[in-house]
């Protein structure tokens, strides 16, 4: 993984009044929000279908430890109240770009983050933005050069959020991996799809 700091980040914690934001509550955002909420912090977490009336695992919604829902679904119009964001002042965005590159969160909720008392904002991006290096070594300084579209729209978006303003750190990640989110595990069921030359 590499990061950049982009903008100033002032992430020091300061008890009782954080309250966290995660935009995209897949498997990253859910695990990052519930671990943070286990730890007392408040947590919100978005997402097209919010689990009813709990957690999505086992918890309840209002139970100590136990993230808050709210539904974030632009491509049917459904976006968050102001409201419903109030006070946040740490944001992390795990959604991609949309079918068109550009950047869902931005494109509907950017006047509502330059409202709020935001200390961090941190946005997941893709290694893919260095394009294909033939196997060589790349780090923050490594100028980006994406081959494939969707690595394009990644660096577009990072591009767009650096231009908020805000406390923002991006991180370009190469893969997610977690329990039963490897190749191995599809090896094992027999789904694995994996192309490979025999010569």
């Amino acid at each position: 993984m590499t990061w950049a700091s982009v903008n100033r980040v002032d992430a020091r914690p300061h008890p009782g009044e954080e309250r966290l934001l995660v935009l995209g509550g897949g498997y990253t955002g859910q695990r990052f929000g519930r671990t943070l909420a286990a730890r007392g912090l408040a947590v919100t977490l978005t997402r097209r279908d919010p689990p009813v009336g709990g957690d999505g695992e086992g918890g309840s919604e209002g139970e100590p430890g136990c993230p808050r829902w709210v539904r974030f679904d632009p491509a049917n119009a459904v976006v968050p109240a102001a409201e419903a964001l109030a006070g946040t002042t740490h944001v992390l965005v795990t959604i991609p770009p949309d079918g068109e590159g550009g950047d869902p969160v931005l494109t509907h909720l950017a006047d509502v983050l330059q409202t709020l008392p935001l200390r961090w904002v941190g946005y997941l991006s893709t290694t893919g933005v260095y394009g294909d290096r033939q196997g060589g070594w790349v780090d923050e300084g490594t100028p980006e050069a994406p081959g494939l579209e969707r690595s394009r729209a990644r660096l577009a978006c990072e591009n767009a959020w650096r231009r908020q303003g805000l406390p923002l750190q991006v991180f370009r990640l190469p893969a997610i991996y977690g329990p039963d989110r490897t190749p191995f595990r599809d090896l094992r069921q027999g789904t694995a799809q994996i192309g490979r030359a025999h010569v």
